[in-house]
């Protein structure tokens, strides 16, 4: 088989045309580069280089040998370097997975900081509703995923990015609409639109928490619920209903809602980066390299 190392060899000696003094460009021996370069010959079964005294030329089959010989030894070059970014995580793959809630405080942020950061990998968003995102992550669909919820370390390692508290989203027509700030009892009468537990999660039980601290209930068996934060503005600006969504989403307006502080929140609302210990992914660790210098 022939070795890179001849290949080498072969290469300096087509480009000298002279056996000595490619021999002395690389440092061996004449007589062992001539032998090298027979061994390949022999390989091959065809002859690389006419011969005639001490000058040498390349043989048609010699002129395409030396193309491919360079090919073949750049591609190897860029192999190694290729397999050393992979190893400091330079290149490779993040794939994030985010609620619609989560995504749009956070994901433009930390896609921005760790492109910066580490510009080779490839960075596949998922938008993902909560309820399906411990899945994602579980099945290894989804490096890291960034939800609302009470997390704790166990299966997942967990990094707190931040914790929010929760404002009333109310029709602009609403009655209290011009209010500053509303007392969330006060909208005891009025039907909420929660998520689903199937796309939500806890996202859910943080709106019934804080109703419930309120004094009130939403309107039992009148609840309507939905899978995504657009939905859930759509039918607000729609007049179906009010609902309660995380302070740092106020950013996000849309014609037809207007969004009001609450006299007293109860409930935190806490930012988490959720992964799966076992991943052992250098990307994933220079991504939450990342995340530890944003927290600083």
């Amino acid at each position: 088989m022939i070795e890179n190392r001849q290949l080498h060899y072969f290469i300096t000696a087509a480009h000298f045309l002279h056996i000595t003094r490619a021999a002395e460009a690389l440092h061996i021996a004449q007589p062992a580069l001539t032998r090298n370069i027979h061994q390949i010959e022999e390989e091959l079964g065809v002859e690389l280089f006419h011969r005639e005294h001490k000058r040498i030329s390349l043989t048609e089959a010699g002129e395409v040998f030396l193309v491919e010989a360079e090919r073949t030894l750049q591609q190897m070059e860029h192999s190694i370097v290729a397999a050393q970014k992979a190893a400091r995580g330079e290149l490779g793959k993040l794939v994030i997975g985010y609620s619609s809630t989560a995504g749009m405080v956070v994901v433009p942020k930390l896609v921005s900081a760790f492109r910066k950061r580490c510009p080779g990998p490839t960075i596949v968003l998922n938008e993902i509703t909560t309820g399906r995102l411990e899945t994602a992550l579980r099945n290894g669909n989804v490096d890291a995923a960034l939800l609302y919820g009470p997390y704790t370390e166990g299966e997942f390692a967990v990094r707190i990015l931040g914790v929010d508290h929760h404002i009333a989203v109310l029709p602009y027509n609403h009655r209290l609409a011009k209010c500053s700030r509303v007392n969330l009892r006060d909208l005891a009468d009025d039907y909420f639109i929660i998520p689903s537990y199937a796309s939500g999660g806890s996202r859910a039980d943080e709106i019934l928490e804080e109703c419930r601290q309120a004094g009130f209930r939403p309107r039992t068996g009148r609840e309507i619920v939905t899978s995504t934060l657009q939905t859930t503005l759509g039918l607000v600006s729609a007049g179906v209903g009010v609902s309660l969504i995380p302070n740092a989403l106020r950013l996000f307006s849309r014609k037809g809602v207007v969004f009001r502080s609450i006299g007293k929140t109860h409930v935190p609302l806490h930012l988490n980066l959720l992964w799966r210990p076992q991943n052992i992914s250098t990307v994933l660790q220079n991504f939450l390299s990342t995340v530890d210098d944003l927290r600083r």
